[in-house]
């Protein structure tokens, strides 16, 4: 679980393209504590972990690798937008599937 939690960490941040400082600033931790937590040296608190999906936009049990499905802000996109996404979703996992 903990090499879960800091693997999908450094991924969801890398995809944000925002590095360890910036993170842990944003979240009111030391660039460290992220560290630790990717290298799973060390377990996040419940309220951290909180923090970090907000920022992170992804949920709690994906960050710990409770479940593989990841969310997708759709927040500014228009309805017909949103149906291209569903669409192309669907797509993908029939080719997969």
């Amino acid at each position: 679980m903990l090499s879960d939690l800091g693997e999908r960490l450094q991924i969801l941040r890398k995809q944000k393209r925002i590095s360890q400082e910036q993170l842990a600033k944003r979240a009111g931790l030391s660039r460290s504590s992220i560290s630790a937590y990717e290298k799973g040296a060390t377990i996040p608190s419940a309220e951290v972990i909180y923090e970090l999906c907000i920022i992170l936009d992804t949920t709690s049990d994906y960050l710990l690798g409770l479940e593989n499905i990841r969310k997708i802000s759709v927040e500014g996109l228009s309805q017909r937008q949103i149906d291209i996404m569903i669409e192309m979703a669907g797509a993908f996992k029939s080719k997969n599937g």
